[in-house]
């Protein structure tokens, strides 16, 4: 799967990364549009520092069931 991730302020890679798998109990959930917010583009621009790198930016997600627990 793709993903876009800032590793330092300007620098945003987008990388083919594994497919994450959920802890037990949580669903698994194909993001299908994603809004930033004024940190992430603070984050980006380098005016408020990354507490960890790389990170995937983004927050307001919209997405997709692919797999999970049976309600």
């Amino acid at each position: 799967m793709l993903a876009a991730r800032l590793y330092e302020p300007w620098k945003l890679v987008v990388e083919d990364i594994e497919r994450p798998e959920p802890p037990h109990g949580w669903a698994l959930i194909r993001s299908v549009a994603v809004g930033i917010c004024g940190t992430d583009k603070a984050f980006f621009t380098g005016t408020y520092p990354l507490f960890k790198s790389p990170i995937v930016l983004g927050h307001e997600a919209v997405g997709v069931v692919e797999g999970g627990p049976a309600a």
